[in-house]
């Protein structure tokens, strides 16, 4: 749905849509491991003095951080890097939506329970970009109990959010 601002130009109405991604545990389209190709664009894309969002073990250790709220190494977030393209030739499964990345290539797809909004989307809207969030990994929470910084590791997770607007004439 279009409309005019007080310019007299069009405006849209974004919506947005959010997935997360499978498949990144496995290998992508070269034989490369998804995940390994992942966690090194993370260490190249973050600043070491970033990492767990900036704090030490020495400051959360004297600041009592939040309390077991876990930090994690690589806080990730970026936006247009992403396209989805469906692909035509799978034996696993029927027209899947696979995902790239414009630097890491394959990424995965995206999961059976989403495929059809996203194909709706890709059939009918014009997605105007699509934000990359990836959670999860190493990371590090203080025990207050012991006092000691306590550090461990959560599978890594992406979460694509697509924000579209329907094409004119085209409705959602």
């Amino acid at each position: 749905m279009t409309s005019q601002d007080d310019f007299g130009q069009e405006t849209y109405n974004i919506d947005t849509y959010t997935s997360y991604v499978v498949g990144i545990h496995h290998k992508n389209e070269k034989g490369q491991s998804r995940h390994k190709l992942l966690i090194d664009y993370l260490s190249a894309s973050i600043d070491k003095a970033h990492e767990y969002n900036g704090y030490s073990d020495e400051e959360m250790l004297r600041d009592n951080f939040y309390y077991c709220e876990k930090l994690y190494k690589y806080p990730f977030f970026e936006t247009g890097k992403i396209t989805l393209k469906v692909e035509t030739e799978n034996r696993f499964d029927k027209d899947p939506i696979k995902v790239y990345h414009d630097k890491l290539g394959d990424l995965g797809y995206i999961p059976i329970i989403h495929k059809d909004k996203v194909r709706q989307i890709l059939v009918h809207c014009h997605i105007v970009t699509i934000d990359f969030k990836v959670s999860g990994g190493d990371y590090k929470f203080m025990d207050v109990e012991k006092q000691e910084i306590i550090y461990g590791e959560d599978p890594l997770d992406i979460e694509l959010t697509l924000y579209y607007h329907p094409v004119k004439g085209q409705h959602k």
